[in-house]
């Protein structure tokens, strides 16, 4: 553990976010030095401290120290500094923390989740290329992004653009269905998701307060868009989808076309994931359904890491189900692969890589490693020291490379794209499709672009409202399985 102490005229959750990036398997308390609570110095009292870090903006002046355990000072840096502005204070710290720590990140001071949010907006504003290189330059320097992330943030945003075009999603929402159960959890993962060996018995509890819901919802999305009551795209998320049963999720999609009008909805998409959990009768009802994009997530092609992860299927599975359901006439189909998995090295994410490929999927999403606060493989790091913790993180940065080029040599496209907390080397997670395969449910959430009605436990809605700003309004469903049945129970009067 590591404390950071914050004084002067200083945001310490801002300095926190940005020494997390140099730390990202370190747990780190953060507190203003001069308003640091009992709470925070109990805390601090009960556990293994093996360095602190202070950084002090007093003067005209900010300094960095970073001493051990013992008071040893390891490092230390002082800049006389006339203007505080964020943008100055980020860049002091990071050029300290890549002097200390011997690496730089791609993506420089940017901690936020959308980096493409503000590149797309820009250049949507524009027709001129030389307007939008230079607002490429200046975010650059605002952030000190590397030539290789700010190439792929200006293809992506470029991608999203095209994608989007003619459709009225400003005017329009989407629809979100949330399945939070998965047959196992996987090491990684702390998502909104039951396991079905523990929680098999609360799915039909869970499907029948989910189709209370959603005709609840029916209703008050009439009123509020009229004529424009059908939703632009339909997801079903997750969890795993597929984890219900064919006649449960015959069941599910049955209501959402029988409460609302599909006729003018675009995209249907079923997160269908976890290979263990599709069949061919399953992949029949999604037919019947007329569910355009479905996903098949291998997540890796090397069986050893699959059981390593929690999984139980084996690639040949992976392969089995995917040619299934190309036979059967889904011409749209995603398949995620994460890099930077326990005991992976390049030959891995190269052998993965050009396995998806020659499946010839419709759009690859290439996920780096985050290790959740809450999962399995964080709380239990010991295990997993030799063939994870041990490694260094510019090796996921290469084997990110490895996966992109493939992609780009065979055809897909970059067009969506966001950040997560702890990821490896503060790196991204980027969908790849094939021209005229972009899902257009991601790009409107990544970059908030259109409203997302959310139905399920966990899910989060967002109203978009557009007019001399773009205003987001927020509102979340109960997280667990108990709370959110209950809720819908009462809510219809059961």
């Amino acid at each position: 553990m590591k404390q950071l102490k914050v004084s002067g005229q200083l945001n310490t959750e801002h300095v926190k976010k940005l020494i997390k990036a140099f730390y990202r398997n370190d747990t780190i308390v953060a507190f203003d030095e001069e308003n640091v609570s009992n709470t925070i110095k109990r805390k601090l009292a009960n556990q293994d401290i093996d360095s602190v870090i202070s950084v002090v903006a007093d003067d005209g002046f900010i300094s960095i120290y970073i001493h051990d355990s013992m008071g040893k000072c390891l490092f230390e840096k002082k800049e006389s500094i006339n203007d505080c502005s964020l943008a100055n204070v980020e860049k002091f710290i990071y050029y300290a923390m890549c002097e200390y720590r011997g690496f730089e990140l791609g993506w420089g001071t940017m901690t936020g989740v959308h980096p493409v949010r503000p590149v797309y907006f820009n250049v949507c504003s524009t027709t001129k290329e030389s307007d939008r290189e230079h607002f490429l330059k200046e975010y650059q320097a605002r952030y000190l992004i590397s030539d290789k992330k700010l190439k792929l943030t200006g293809e992506v945003a470029r991608n999203e653009m095209r994608s989007l075009a003619g459709y009225d999603y400003k005017d329009r929402y989407s629809l979100y269905v949330g399945i939070p159960f998965c047959p196992t959890t996987c090491i990684y993962c702390s998502f909104t998701s039951y396991s079905m060996e523990k929680y098999s018995d609360q799915i039909e509890l869970y499907l029948n307060a989910l189709i209370k819901e959603i005709k609840i919802k029916a209703v008050n999305v009439a009123q509020m868009y009229g004529d424009k009551k059908s939703p632009l795209c339909v997801y079903i998320g997750g969890g795993t989808p597929t984890s219900l049963s064919a006649g449960q999720l015959d069941r599910l999609l049955g209501q959402i076309e029988e409460s609302f009008d599909l006729t003018g909805t675009v995209e249907f998409c079923v997160e269908a994931g976890r290979p263990d959990t599709i069949d061919e009768q399953k992949l029949q009802v999604m037919k019947q359904h007329h569910v355009t994009r479905i996903s098949v997530n291998p997540q890796t092609m090397n069986d050893k890491t699959l059981e390593i992860i929690g999984r139980r299927h084996s690639v040949e599975d992976i392969i089995r189900v995917y040619r299934m359901a190309s036979d059967m006439g889904f011409d749209n189909i995603n398949m995620d692969v994460i890099v930077g998995l326990p005991g992976e090295d390049e030959l891995d994410a190269r052998r993965t890589i050009e396995q998806i490929v020659g499946l010839c999927p419709a759009g690859v999403t290439v996920h780096t490693l985050a290790i959740k606060r809450a999962a399995f493989m964080n709380t239990n790091q010991k295990i997993y020291d030799d063939i994870y913790y041990g490694k260094k993180d510019a090796d996921a940065d290469r084997m990110v490379d490895i996966t992109y080029k493939a992609l780009e040599e065979n055809g897909y496209l970059p067009y969506y794209l966001y950040r997560q907390k702890n990821q490896a080397y503060g790196l991204e997670n980027t969908g790849f499709a094939k021209k005229g395969k972009e899902c257009l449910y991601n790009i409107l959430t990544m970059e908030e672009l259109g409203t997302v009605i959310a139905l399920g436990a966990g899910a989060v809605s967002k109203y978009v409202e557009y007019g001399s700003k773009i205003n987001i309004r927020r509102e979340d469903n109960a997280k667990s399985l108990r709370d959110y049945i209950k809720k819908m129970d009462k809510i219809a009067g059961c």
